[in-house]
């Protein structure tokens, strides 16, 4: 359609003679096809010339020569041709062509010179240009109609770019194979002021900036053609910056109060980035290689990559998609994590860090690469009533991480230094292949909190601690147990006091590290602490027992401090009391007690027995307890044991090295059936002997 022809004669003189004073006169074509330079060809009968204006409504004008005048409006079905450059100094009216019609053809520049003004109208064609033909804009331009640049052609912005249109459909505002269709110089500034998705489906080279200041600027791309440069990107409030195709790169800096969503292809960013939001809503890459910062980041989907440092300052959703890359995901103070949906976690060598204080919702698993690493410097709660498992990888706390709810499971490196607390729920550790940890830090197990050793290599060092009034269980794995261990509710130091027990739901292996034991009175659980033991305690390392005042224990009281379903077995290498108290600890099918008083036994050297010997019980029969006395004539180590007629260990009454000297035990048959039993000694390697006792009810 003819638009110039559908305006009222005296509206378009008005348009075509607001020139500013330099101008001089309206040239109109005549149509048909001709040279520009020929006067018959105009109206009136003379050659347009610098500052003049012409109008071309349809036809075919060629240049045979560089033209340079003030305004030129050309409508949808005219022509300028030719192999010579074309400057408007003033202002440029293109109403675009038909489908598949350049309006200009040829070879050359077409220049908007600085101070002049481009307006680009039409709702429905296409911006067309000839692939030798290249739009330079020096000054500004402005695209209103929804027309589409097509074509071969280049556009070079050294001056303001203004996209004043509306939304586009699926082909956008540019559709061209060119890597270098648009090329937005180190002076030059779009602007992206229309309302809706403005779709950019081409090559672009952005040396200059691009302002997004209302609706969307959707970087698309032409197959893996891309957006490269070294501008920089600003993304106004309210407004996104959207990436759905295209392999992309910028040196410069993305910065702004608005979103940048990634929803297709590749974005590699090398300067700054700080903007609010940060969205991936599908398949896509980010790759942040410099300093980098975001207030949400939402990801759903899709990579966020690179080896530069990325804070997150207020908050984290990831229910989709992974980081990787050789950088650093720093979430900062006071910021939520929800983790939803599946196939998320870290890859390569990405560092996930936790610096402020953290809630971990969801229920979704880390599926991280083996070398990635989750580490906790701050405070992080996870909060949850389902599964939550963190594969692979290294997790590492330095801070305090807090448990509640349902289960968390380590299925990876999981070093702790800091403090992990186990509020309620279960927490796993479970290992990768062979891989466990090492902890030099501190568990807390509350009362409904449960702490399970199921897998790997771990190492419990002898800087560790375990306190609590919960429940552990080593239930898989290999555990090196040199932790100091404190009964009670979150006791620094063992204490007497209301529910002071430490269940270990599983045997208890020995180690070299602490028993911390304290004694307020004689109540087990209450007021004197225990390691409650469903299984075999095993001895070993140091037991460390403190008085809590006013309570001094008489000679004779015994307190069951480690009470096992199968007994205890081993000695303390180390029996720490205060100052004052004299105490010894027996072995029995009940577990281990701490007995106040001094076991009998010879000083080393005085009235040392020529033989070893284990003597008759008395009483024999007995009801409750029975005494037995053994000699042992040299140094070396001893096995005192109970057996049923059937040939089972029902308790050890000792089990050490022993100097040479006289010693009697007692046989507590309180946990034990009436019957005939058969106790053993074994000293050295050679001596064994053995006494009967009967237990009468």
């Amino acid at each position: 359609m003819n638009i110039l022809a559908t305006l009222p004669r005296l509206a378009l003189f008005a348009l075509v003679t607001a020139l500013p004073a330099a101008a001089q006169t309206v040239h109109t074509w005549n149509g048909g096809t001709g040279d520009w330079t020929e006067p018959t060809n105009w109206t009136p009968a003379d050659v347009p010339d610098f500052g003049d204006t012409a109008i071309i409504e349809s036809g075919t004008a060629t240049l045979t020569a560089d033209t340079n005048i003030g305004k030129l409006v050309i409508d949808n079905l005219a022509i300028l041709t030719g192999d010579a450059d074309f400057t408007v100094t003033d202002s440029l009216i293109w109403n675009a062509g038909g489908t598949g019609f350049d309006t200009f053809r040829g070879t050359g520049l077409v220049t908007v010179a600085a101070g002049a003004t481009c307006r680009m109208t039409d709702e429905t064609n296409n911006f067309r240009m000839s692939e030798g033909r290249t739009l330079v804009n020096d000054g500004v331009t402005i695209w209103e109609g929804l027309g589409l640049w097509l074509g071969q052609a280049r556009f070079i912005n050294n001056g303001e770019l203004i996209l004043a249109f509306g939304e586009t459909d699926a082909f956008g505002f540019v559709f061209s194979s060119l890597v270098d269709a648009f090329t937005n110089s180190a002076t030059g500034l779009i602007r992206r002021t229309g309302s809706g998705n403005a779709r950019y489906s081409a090559g672009l080279i952005n040396d200059g900036i691009i302002r997004v200041e209302n609706g969307t600027f959707d970087l698309h791309g032409f197959n893996s053609t891309g957006m490269t440069g070294t501008g920089s990107i600003e993304v106004q409030a309210g407004t996104t910056f959207l990436v759905s195709g295209g392999n992309n790169s910028l040196s410069g800096d993305v910065t702004g109060e608005g979103t940048l969503q990634m929803a297709a292809g590749t974005l590699t960013l090398s300067g700054s980035y700080d903007v609010p939001v940060t969205r991936f809503t599908a398949l896509s890459t980010l790759n942040l290689n410099g300093t980098s910062s975001t207030a949400t980041l939402d990801l759903a989907a899709g990579e966020l990559n690179g080896s530069g440092e990325f804070t997150v300052t207020s908050q984290l959703l990831w229910s989709g998609g992974d980081m990787g890359g050789s950088g650093t995901t720093i979430l900062g103070p006071s910021i939520p994590l929800a983790i939803g949906g599946a196939n998320i976690g870290l890859n390569d060598t990405r560092t996930l860090r936790v610096e402020g204080e953290t809630t971990w919702t969801g229920d979704a698993d880390f599926s991280n690469g083996t070398e990635a690493v989750f580490e906790n410097a701050g405070t992080l709660t996870s909060l949850g009533a389902g599964e939550r498992v963190f594969l692979a990888g290294t997790f590492r706390n330095e801070g305090f991480l807090a448990h509640e709810g349902g289960t968390l499971r380590f299925n990876s490196g999981m070093d702790n230094e800091g403090v992990v607390s186990v509020l309620d729920g279960t927490l796993q550790q479970s290992g990768f292949n062979a891989t466990g940890g090492t902890d030099t830090g501190r568990y807390e197990v509350l009362e409904t909190g449960r702490l399970e050793f199921i897998g790997g290599t771990r190492t419990l060092t002898e800087s560790a601690e375990v306190v609590g009034n919960g429940t552990v269980a080593f239930l898989g794995g290999s555990v090196t147990n040199d932790a100091t261990w404190t009964p009670g509710a979150l006791a620094s130091v063992a204490r007497g006091g209301e529910n002071a027990v430490l269940f270990i739901d599983s045997a208890y292996p020995a180690g070299t590290g602490v028993l911390n034991i304290g004694l307020a009175g004689p109540t087990a659980g209450t007021e004197y602490a225990q390691l409650d033991v469903t299984g075999t305690a095993t001895l070993g390392g140091t037991l460390r027992i403190s008085l809590v005042d006013p309570f001094e224990p008489a000679e004779d009281d015994r307190f069951l401090i480690i009470p096992a379903t199968d007994g205890a077995t081993g000695m303390f290498d180390t029996l720490e009391l205060p100052d004052g108290l004299e105490a010894f600890v027996e072995t029995s099918a009940l577990g281990a007690e701490l007995v106040i008083g001094k076991p009998v036994a010879n000083e080393p050297g005085l009235d040392v027995p020529d033989t070893f010997a284990l003597h008759a019980a008395y009483p024999n029969p007995f009801a409750s307890r029975a005494t037995l006395r053994y000699d042992i004539a040299e140094a070396g180590p001893v096995r005192l044991a109970v057996y049923d007629l059937l040939g089972r260990e029902v308790a050890v009454l000792a089990d050490s090295e022993r100097a040479a000297g006289r010693y009697e035990v007692l046989l507590d048959g309180s946990g034990l059936a009436s019957g005939v039993y058969l106790v053993r000694m074994i000293a050295g390697a050679d001596v064994l002997q053995s006494r009967r006792v009967t237990l009468l009810r």
